[in-house]
């Protein structure tokens, strides 16, 4: 049966609308059918009070039937392989990339497994991103120089400009309770919210990677 106010037809298209947007792919309920998601942070003391808010702000929304995934900080050996794992499901999912932008976010850094790592393989493999303004400063700066122990060259300010040019539009997260960061995830995440979309509406960030000639 049809639900309350939709033609079969209406149907239809709707369930045409979800397989054209890859929304099948995702393992969720029928009734609860949206994006993977998951969340990109650069993990260190500085960011420490934001990686707490957008903790919750995860929560939230498996709490409302989402497949959110975000690794832990504290996951010792197990880190390299749950963040391998997420960007496998990410990729295979049709997935969104939350990038919680933080002003040194995507700061290349010893870990082969950092926000850096994760920016780059969003990029290398056409996977939305959707970057998640929260300080005054954006895009993000993240360090970078002869004194800096890894990034001599200003390749993760490169990556970042390439994710995230001006033509791209941000959720701007500044200043807002997790409930209401939340709220505005799930729109980005749920299929129905596309339908509501101004024919014109800007697009997530897709990179496409350029061959060397």
């Amino acid at each position: 049966m049809a639900a309350a106010g939709w033609s079969t037809r209406h149907m239809l298209h709707f369930h045409q609308l979800l397989f054209v947007c890859g929304a099948e792919k995702t393992n969720l309920a029928p009734g609860f059918i949206a994006r993977t998601a998951m969340f990109s942070v650069r993990f260190n003391r500085k960011n420490k009070h934001t990686e707490l808010k957008f903790r919750a702000v995860c929560e939230l929304l498996r709490a409302r039937d989402l497949k959110i995934l975000m690794v832990e900080a504290g996951a010792g050996d197990d880190f390299g392989r749950l963040t391998a794992r997420s960007l496998r499901q990410l990729k295979d999912e049709n997935g969104l990339m939350l990038a919680v932008c933080t002003s040194d976010y995507a700061e290349m850094t010893a870990s082969p497994y950092s926000s850096y790592a994760e920016l780059v393989f969003a990029i290398d493999n056409h996977v939305d991103i959707l970057p998640l303004r929260v300080e005054e400063t954006y895009p993000p700066q993240p360090p970078w120089g002869e004194n800096h122990p890894f990034d001599k060259h200003g390749d993760a300010k490169g990556f970042v400009s390439m994710a995230m040019k001006s033509s791209v539009v941000f959720l701007d997260c500044r200043d807002k309770p997790e409930e209401q960061i939340a709220d505005e995830i799930e729109a980005k995440l749920r299929p129905w919210s596309w339908l509501k979309a101004p024919p014109h509406a800007p697009s997530f960030a897709r990179v496409e990677a350029v061959e060397d000639e």
